[in-house]
């Protein structure tokens, strides 16, 4: 019997980077990542790589002459002026902790933790070393 269509989950993450090693060693070292795969689409000129842990998966995908965001170092309100994905958001625990522990690995911070203005929890943002915007969430 065929199956009718259904949603079973998000399978991962996209991140178009500018330089696919240093973020493939950025990703893996700051959020204790490992590489799943690799792969190439030669006609397109993109390469990328698939990190996993414990079900979570990121794929960075370099695509030769792609442009970078340039509102990326206004921070996390800067996404909001343009539409499509602006974060991705990560649940912690320990948030002040995990938030230093990735400053010390490379992040760009750009909102300490605090109150978030959901009910029940903290936030903050950092920016990984191109600039795309991370968003860590604890239940407080």
């Amino acid at each position: 019997m065929a199956d009718s269509g259904r949603l079973l989950g998000f399978e991962h993450i996209g991140v178009s980077v500018a330089d696919l090693e240093a973020m493939v060693a950025w990703y893996s070292g700051a959020l204790d990542l490992e590489v799943e795969g690799d792969f190439e689409i030669a006609a397109l000129g993109v390469r990328g790589s698939v990190l996993s842990r414990a079900g979570f998966k990121v794929e960075l995908i370099e695509m030769e002459g792609s442009a970078g965001d340039p509102n990326a170092e206004l921070g996390p309100g800067a996404a909001l002026s343009r539409r499509g994905l602006g974060h991705v958001c990560l649940r912690v625990a320990g948030i002040e902790a995990f938030y230093e522990v990735l400053l010390a690995r490379g992040a760009v911070a750009m909102i300490a933790p605090r109150p978030s203005p959901l009910p029940g929890w903290k936030y903050a943002y950092v920016g990984d070393p191109e600039g795309n915007r991370i968003e860590l969430m604890e239940a407080s």
